[in-house]
């Protein structure tokens, strides 16, 4: 009799049950609608679409007398023809809020434990599981539907509900999500590329082939872990997952002196050589390593990601005052990663050449984002005034280019690997006979002109974008009246720079890109470009402004 009077105040009045619910649920709707005009960047939460999905199951479950006798399986069973099809919409219903709420979760504890490397790999599905999702509550409304339309006509409430959640899924997280997968890509490459890491001189060595490396990591065990480091979990990848740097100083005995260091540098390994002057008691005993899936290691987000506000983190970013932000958080991701040694050396006066040059010449001009270029510079103030003025510039720049910049385009750009230096340029330079330290000195130095210009003269086509590393160095010596090196008109040389003037050409019909040799040249200290600059060098005519 207990177990009778039990039963019966779980099911006896589904009436005032779904009464109860929809009155619940109605209050979590309204919630909801108030705060997602506050939460609309972050991830999606647990449960908001959950409560309306659960709702929709209760809704659903179909509605019977109170039974006398517990034995009696009548409660189990629903009005009308084909109960099949109420059944099989709410099993549809039950495991699309188990799936969601399970990938939900495990998205808020990624973002709340800042595994953000396992954040950015989910976000780039996410467009494709809320399309699930979407599908599948399609599917059980239907068939709700249909179950309504053949005699069981208690369960307009469900039709309601399922009809909510359909509609909250699909125009609140799918469309969303869809629109922003461009961007969310673009993130992802922008974060986890490959790194140039400044590393101990007596580390060179151990810097090398993927076969070296994966011996190397195989015999060190990391002594730390950072969160933003962990990949998550795949199958059959045989990447190396430790970090770089960890490895390194997991090693205990070196046996290696640290004045033990090879010039030319091997050109197998992915150090940069950028000029410095190892005789020299003052020079650090440090080199530049480029690091990434050349060698084998895993993608994982820069740890540089520790130093952004987390309000740059979401899909849809914003700064404090809510400006639209996706272009300084690609930003940040790239230059999280292409230091180099001395950021403070790069050169890019663009206090001469004037911002509106590069507005109006550019790609992609008209430049619409602009406007955000003093609500920018405090925000990149903030993160780089320590390295200098000219560094902010720079990184103020690349934001807004990101900004304007198509999707597609920063895609291209991104693969590329445009960010760095082009490592076999440099090997190609180390290895030249009588290459001077003061050449490879200018070469580094003029890496970020050479970054901002192929980025802002991208051809829109198809064609695959360069940077005018080799154009840049010879500028950039001429604007400090160095003589013309003795293998500037080398064939390989020569070559690689046409290749680099084609490269900038805003179309193929285009005999010289002009806008974009002025703006390098003006950028890297010249009054204009230098005419005979493929030829005998005259006296550089240096910016005095």
């Amino acid at each position: 009799m207990e177990s009778t009077l039990y039963l019966g105040s779980l099911v006896a009045s589904k009436a005032a049950l779904q009464s109860i619910i929809l009155l619940i649920d109605h209050k979590l709707i309204l919630i909801t609608i108030a705060s997602t005009r506050n939460i609309k960047n972050q991830a999606p939460t647990v449960h908001t679409p959950m409560s309306l999905i659960l709702a929709a199951v209760i809704y659903a479950a179909p509605a019977t007398s109170v039974p006398v006798n517990c034995s009696d399986t009548s409660v189990f069973q629903a009005s009308g023809k084909y109960p099949a099809l109420l059944w099989l919409s709410i099993a549809i219903a039950v495991i699309t809020a188990f799936l969601q709420g399970l990938v939900s979760t495990l998205a808020l504890i990624a973002e709340s434990s800042n595994y953000w490397t396992l954040r950015f790999r989910l976000a780039k599905r996410e467009h494709m599981w809320w399309t699930t999702v979407s599908i599948m509550l399609f599917f059980s409304w239907v068939l709700i539907i249909f179950s309504f339309i053949f005699g069981n006509y208690g369960e307009s409430l469900g039709i309601l509900a399922l009809a909510s959640a359909t509609t909250l899924a699909i125009v609140q997280y799918t469309v969303p999500a869809w629109r922003a997968r461009h961007y969310v890509l673009n993130r992802w490459l922008a974060w986890t590329g490959n790194s140039r890491t400044s590393v101990d001189l007596v580390h060179w060595r151990f810097a090398g082939t993927p076969t070296r490396w994966q011996i190397v990591s195989r015999n060190v065990e990391a002594n730390r872990s950072i969160p933003s480091d962990w990949y998550g979990w795949t199958i059959c990848d045989n990447s190396i997952r430790q970090d770089l740097m960890d490895i390194l100083y997991s090693i205990q005995s070196w046996n290696i002196a640290s004045d033990d260091f090879e010039r030319p540098i091997p050109a197998d390994t992915y150090i940069f050589d950028d000029g410095l002057d190892y005789d020299n008691a003052d020079t650090p005993r440090r080199v530049s390593l480029l690091w990434g899936r050349p060698q084998n290691f895993s993608r994982r987000v820069s740890r540089a990601i520790a130093s952004v506000p987390r309000t740059l983190m979401t899909s849809m970013p914003l700064s404090a005052d809510g400006y639209r932000c996706e272009g300084v958080c690609l930003a940040l991701g790239v230059l999280g990663r292409n230091k180099g040694l001395r950021p403070k050396l790069l050169v890019f006066d663009i206090g001469d050449l004037g911002t509106t040059f590069l507005e109006d010449t550019s790609t992609w001009a008209p430049r619409p984002s602009k406007v955000l270029r003093s609500a920018y510079r405090e925000l990149i103030k903030t993160q780089y005034g320590g390295i200098g003025g000219m560094y902010v510039d720079a990184a103020l720049e690349l934001s807004l280019l990101f900004m304007d910049c198509p999707a597609i385009a920063t895609t291209a750009w991104l693969t590329a690997e445009c960010e760095h230096q082009d490592i076999k340029l440099n090997w190609l330079l180390r290895q030249t006979p009588g290459i001077e330290l003061y050449e490879l000195d200018a070469h580094y130095r003029s890496s970020y002109t050479s970054m901002i210009i192929s980025l802002c003269y991208m051809r829109s086509s198809d064609a695959l974008p360069m940077r005018p590393d080799l154009i840049c160095t010879g500028l950039l010596l001429q604007a400090e009246n160095k003589p013309r090196p003795s293998w500037w008109m080398q064939d390989e040389v020569v070559k690689r720079r046409r290749q680099e003037m084609d490269a900038l050409k805003t179309t193929e019909k285009d005999t010289m890109p002009a806008h974009a040799l002025i703006a390098a040249a003006r950028l890297l200290g010249l009054s204009e470009y230098p005419s005979d600059f493929d030829g005998d060098w005259k006296e550089a005519v240096a910016d005095q402004a």
